[in-house]
Formats: structure tokens, C-alpha cells, sequence
């Protein structure tokens, strides 16, 4: 069976806790969660408001309470050093818990089922989301936030005769700031490639087309993750307290920004992806302030068209 091992980096602490509610624990249902949110967020592009068939689509990769996955999902945590002082931080600063330090190592080991088609790994929506996990998401809690971004530093993929460009498109690091613009650029053509956008309305769910999301790249690097952790939390600060921007609890509503850091040889750089949903009459002059002030304080648009 087709097998895709990647070994992975945090460039950022991974805020979590097991069972106990202290003991930190990285376990493979917590992954396979967020590679279904960033499939979700792919297929969109497609398939747009129609709820019912995006089920029907997520479902054929990743399974359902009806249906089997195509692929198993399973972690291999061993070099990863479990902090419990509850003293990590992403933002904001104060905010502090339990996890694993940054820099620890950990493999991620997707398998096909015997009766998938073996170019699930390859050339499909799943393929899309993986792309989008490793270089725009996060793990754990406060992953919109800094917790848990990833750095793929070896990817294998075995029993597939022709692997393309997969392997090398997932272990990459960028030269430089600009480097980094310039893979993200085409990182996100391939997940076009790999998933067509036919869907131009306004999303009820987080989506990634071109009207309505965009992401940005701080080219300038820091010398460390926090650094830029910090850069990006200067940037947001006129905003912390807008309903609709960074959510709100009343009513219940998730952040429509999703803040990382990527890494180059040079350093460790600031990510934006900002993806517009819901209702029509959120604070969105709002955001598009936030991103304008992103892009005159050195941030590049990578992604996305103006908004109306």
C-alpha cells in the first residue's frame, strides 16, 4: 500500500494536553482534524455552498460515520519533549499552557487503504489540504494563533513509481523572504491545480478562493520564531478587540485569521491567511484594514484579489 512518511519540525510551541488534562499528548485524531479543515477549506474552492455534497466529497478522503477513509492517519511523537511548567506561549503573551517545546521532531505516516486509489497521496483534493496544513495552518490549541506550525524537513513516499514533484514540494526550505513568497505563490497554484475554482460567491465556511481570502508574507526575517510571533502580534494590535476580525463570543464566532510562522534559511518569517465567511455583514471594512496595515508594514500579498 502507498505510504507517505513526513518528518516534521514545530517551529512554534504545540499547545496541548492529554487525558489527564496536563500530561501533553500528540495524538493522530488531532492531526487528521486539521487536515480536515484545510481539505474543507480546498474544496470549497469547488464545490462552494453546497454543504451536502461537501460532506459527500471530504468524506471520500477522510471518511464519515458511514464510509471508511482512504487513508490511515498515524503519529510517531517519540522526539518530541512534553513541557508541563505551563509556561509555552504563542499569542497572546500571556496566554501560557502546557505542550511541547518547539524544535522537537515527529512523523506523520499517511497510508492508503487497500481499495483506494493509490493517487490519493499524489494528485487529489486530500493532497490540496496537506499542502495547505504545513504551510498555513496549525496544531493544537491557539492554532490560529501561532501553536504549532510545522516544517516539513524529509518526506518519503513509497510504493509509487512515479512520485512527481510531490516529495520535493513538501520538504522544501526557501532560500530567503523572497524565496519563501515565491513558493507559497506556487504552492497555492498547485492546490488550484489539484482543485479547480469554480465558486465565486460568498462562502458560508472558511474557503479559500481568490475574492474572498488572501495571504500574506512577511518577506524580512527574524532570527527566532517568537520574533516573529511578536511581529506579527504589533501588526494586529489596533485590532485585538474588533468583533469580526479576530471573533467574538456573543454571538460565537472563530477568527477568520489564521497567524503562523514559516521558516527560510535566513530565519523565520510571519504568515497571514485571512479567510472571509459567513455573514455578509461582518466587520470586513474592518479586516481589510487589518490587511492593508499587514502590507504597508513589509507584508507581501501572495494570494487573493481585492475585496468588494
Amino acid at each position: 500500500m502507498p505510504k507517505l512518511t513526513l518528518t516534521v519540525t514545530n517551529l512554534t510551541p504545540l499547545l496541548t494536553h492529554g487525558a489527564d488534562g496536563d500530561t501533553p499528548e500528540l495524538r493522530a485524531p488531532s492531526v487528521r482534524g486539521v487536515l480536515r479543515y484545510w481539505l474543507r477549506t480546498a474544496l470549497g474552492a469547488k464545490i462552494g455552498n453546497r454543504e451536502n455534497v461537501l460532506h459527500d466529497e471530504e468524506s471520500r478522503y477522510l471518511g464519515s460515520t458511514g464510509q471508511s477513509s482512504a487513508v490511515s492517519v498515524r503519529v510517531i511523537s517519540r522526539g518530541m519533549d512534553a513541557n508541563t511548567s505551563g509556561e509555552l506561549r504563542v499569542l497572546p503573551e500571556r496566554m501560557r499552557q502546557t505542550g511541547f517545546d518547539p524544535e522537537g521532531e515527529f512523523r506523520i505516516v499517511l497510508t492508503t487503504h487497500p481499495l483506494a486509489d493509490w493517487q490519493v497521496l499524489v494528485n487529489s483534493p486530500l493532497l490540496a489540504g496537506l499542502y495547505l496544513m504545513l504551510n498555513l495552518g496549525g496544531l493544537g490549541k491557539r492554532s490560529r494563533r501561532g501553536s504549532g506550525n510545522l516544517h516539513v524537513l524529509n518526506a518519503k513516499l513509497s510504493q509509487v513509481a512515479d512520485p512527481g514533484n510531490v516529495v520535493d514540494g513538501l520538504a522544501f526550505t526557501p532560500a530567503d523572504g523572497a524565496a519563501l513568497a515565491a513558493y507559497l505563490r506556487d504552492m497555492l497554484a498547485e492546490v488550484h491545480r489539484l482543485v479547480p475554482v469554480e465558486f465565486h460567491d460568498f462562502p458560508t465556511y472558511p474557503t479559500l478562493v481568490p475574492g474572498h481570502a488572501r495571504v500574506l508574507v512577511g518577506e524580512r526575517p527574524t532570527y527566532t520564531a517568537d520574533e516573529a510571533l511578536d511581529v506579527l502580534w504589533r501588526t494586529s494590535g489596533p485590532y485585538h478587540h474588533d468583533g469580526g476580525v479576530f471573533g467574538d463570543i456573543r454571538p460565537r464566532r472563530s477568527s477568520a485569521i489564521h497567524m503562523r510562522v514559516n521558516r527560510s534559511e535566513d530565519g523565520y518569517h510571519p504568515v497571514v491567511t485571512v479567510m472571509r465567511s459567513g455573514e455578509r455583514s461582518g466587520n470586513w471594512a474592518r479586516m481589510k484594514d487589518f490587511m492593508d496595515r499587514c502590507e504597508d508594514n513589509g507584508f507581501t500579498r501572495v494570494y487573493g484579489e481585492d475585496w468588494q
